[in-house]
């Protein structure tokens, strides 16, 4: 998945079959609010070819139960972690399934605000988050990509790319919340992870 501040840059990257890591893009993010919002056309363009989420950075509601895929964007100067977790609860209560997305560094906090609201990661919404480093590696040293809610890992940002945009790897979830059929990088991880509890269950 690609996002950018720039729509001409994914509109371009996904009509030349742009790869990375040997992985074609599925889905696109772009901006419906704040100092970049992508105009309607592109969006529309962009949704015959591939998934689209579209990001929030003021709290815009629309996802609802509608099949629109919103991610609220977690950073200085967008939301804030309890602004997030608000925008995220009212997304919930108007029937859809919010996505925040943050850094890795900010992460616990934005899950400390959703839990004080009642929520938690995969049941009530689902959690993007970067790492920009070319891993999928949490703090911890836990793979962010197994974690529960996790639908994207960013982890290439644009001098990596080569084009004005971010990449993020989706998940089984992710996938799976925007309508698309699964990779074998997920189906791998997947069964990596099913295997890893079995191990555990008869240590």
């Amino acid at each position: 998945m690609l996002d950018s501040t720039n729509p001409d840059a994914i509109m371009a990257a996904v009509r030349e079959n742009r790869q990375w890591r040997g992985m074609v893009i599925r889905a696109a993010a772009l901006y419906i609010d704040g100092k970049w919002p992508a105009p309607a056309a592109v969006l529309t363009a962009l949704r015959t070819r591939v998934g689209v989420l579209e990001i929030t950075v003021a709290g815009t509601m629309g996802s609802g139960a509608a099949k629109i895929k919103a991610a609220g964007d977690v950073e200085p100067g967008d939301l804030d972690p309890a602004s997030g977790a608000q925008w995220a609860m009212d997304e919930k209560q108007a029937g859809g399934w919010p996505v925040l997305y943050s850094n890795r560094s900010e992460k616990p906090e934005v899950l400390g605000e959703c839990k004080a609201l009642g929520m938690a990661p995969g049941p009530d919404f689902g959690l993007w988050t970067a790492t920009l480093d070319g891993t999928f590696t949490d703090l911890d040293g836990t793979d962010l990509r197994l974690q529960p809610g996790m639908v994207a890992v960013q982890y290439a940002d644009a001098a990596m790319t080569g084009i004005d945009a971010d990449a993020s790897v989706l998940t089984a979830a992710g996938e799976k919340w925007l309508g698309l059929a699964a990779s074998w990088e997920s189906q791998a991880a997947s069964l990596a992870e099913q295997l890893a509890a079995l191990l555990h269950e008869h240590a």
